[in-house]
C-alpha cells in the first residue's frame, strides 16, 4: 500500500544535506513522481524532528531545516 520510496541510494548523511540538491536531501531521483517526493519528505520529516531525537535536539533542527 502506498508509494515506495525510489531505488535510488542514499548518499552519505552528511554529502546529502550539504548537496543543496532537494532530489538528493530526500533521497529520490529528479523524475521522481509528486507522490514520491511526498513519501520521502515525511519520512525524513519524521526522522529528523527535534521533538524525535532526545538528546540530539540541535543536529535534528539543522537537519529538519534543510528539508
Amino acid at each position: 500500500m502506498g508509494v515506495a520510496p525510489s531505488s535510488i541510494p542514499l548518499a552519505d548523511e552528511e554529502d546529502r544535506f550539504t548537496s543543496g540538491n532537494y532530489y538528493t536531501i530526500l533521497g529520490v531521483a529528479e523524475t521522481a513522481t509528486p507522490d514520491e517526493v511526498k513519501v520521502a519528505y515525511r519520512r525524513l520529516a519524521l526522522q529528523y524532528h527535534p521533538d524525535r531525537n532526545h538528546g540530539d535536539e540541535q543536529k535534528a533542527t539543522d537537519r529538519f531545516a534543510m528539508l
